[in-house]
């Protein structure tokens, strides 16, 4: 069954993720191993397949990455505590040891991913822009803006989509709220499918003034109940990441369960980090809650 699986990979995009899943466990040191062993045919590959397995490699290496962030953070709490303990040197090395693993991960990721942007497929090209305005400290608005103008040469409407993203960096000097707003109006008048998830960022991001999480949650909400798989994930990112009362990992997890089995598969990067921090009954809890929820989008 894996030789099946490994040969159809090869030829048929569905194939990637059925053959992760198939893996069970290990399948992120599995998958990882079989991607390596692709590298030499990469050129040659279909550019939808090796767009999907390099963001197959770039999910994993999420999780792995939020585990490490995790285990850092219980070190300096605990070397916080009445004790005051000193960080021991083989942990730190370790930890060292597997953020530079990492480091090289990703970068083979992403090699998988540029070379479907080299090929010009428009979806490798999108998820490099948003990547990139994701990362803003690691890029810069020059390089972001050429690749953005490279999608509108193919397709103007996502272009506009990232364009309105793009204006709503703050880290860079180009931020512009103004146009922001503007270009996400008109996108909803276009009925663009994902204009009001970017409204939604809008007052999530507070681009023009404060933060107003409950307004985009509203909006979140609004546009799950008609149906957007990717609203049901931006809501499970936002209770998982938010602040203060937003911050809700059991209704992250919930929501993001949902969205996964709604068919939004990026949710199962996040499902994957949730697991590793809730207790079981908070696990139970929110897998109730993800039934009842079904059910409801289901009427």
């Amino acid at each position: 069954a894996e030789r099946a699986y490994q040969q159809a990979a090869r030829v048929d995009v569905r194939a990637i993720d059925r053959y992760y899943r198939f893996l069970g466990d290990d399948q992120d040191r599995v998958f990882a191993a079989f991607a390596r062993t692709l590298e030499a045919e990469r050129p040659t590959l279909p550019v939808e397949i090796v767009h999907r397995i390099g963001a197959q490699l770039d999910s994993i290496n999420s999780v792995q990455r939020a585990e490490l962030d995790a285990d850092r953070y219980e070190r300096q709490a605990s070397a916080m505590g009445p004790a005051q303990a000193q960080p021991d040197a083989a942990q730190l090395a370790l930890e060292k040891s597997r953020g530079d693993a990492l480091d090289a991960a990703r970068a083979e990721a992403h090699r998988w991913r540029d070379n479907a942007v080299e090929r010009s497929f428009v979806p490798a090209m999108v998820s490099k822009a948003n990547f990139m305005i994701s990362n803003p400290t690691e890029h810069n608005a020059e390089e972001t803006q050429a690749l953005i103008d490279q999608v509108q040469a193919r397709e103007p409407t996502r272009a506009k989509a990232l364009q309105a993203s793009f204006y709503m960096v703050n880290n860079w000097l180009t931020l512009d709220p103004q146009k922001a707003r503007t270009l996400i109006d008109e996108l909803i008048a276009s009925n663009y499918p994902d204009a009001n998830l970017l409204l939604a960022e809008y007052y999530s991001k507070g681009v023009e003034d404060e933060p107003d999480q409950d307004k985009a949650l509203q909006i979140f909400q609004a546009q799950a109940q008609a149906g957007s798989t990717a609203a049901w994930y931006r809501m499970a990112t936002l209770h998982a990441y938010g602040r203060a009362m937003c911050h809700d990992p059991v209704k992250a997890y919930t929501y993001a369960q949902v969205a996964l089995a709604l068919g939004e598969n990026s949710a199962r990067n996040l499902v994957k980090r949730l697991e590793k921090t809730l207790k079981k009954d908070d696990i139970d809890r929110a897998l109730a809650a993800r039934a009842d929820l079904l059910k409801e989008s289901t009427l």
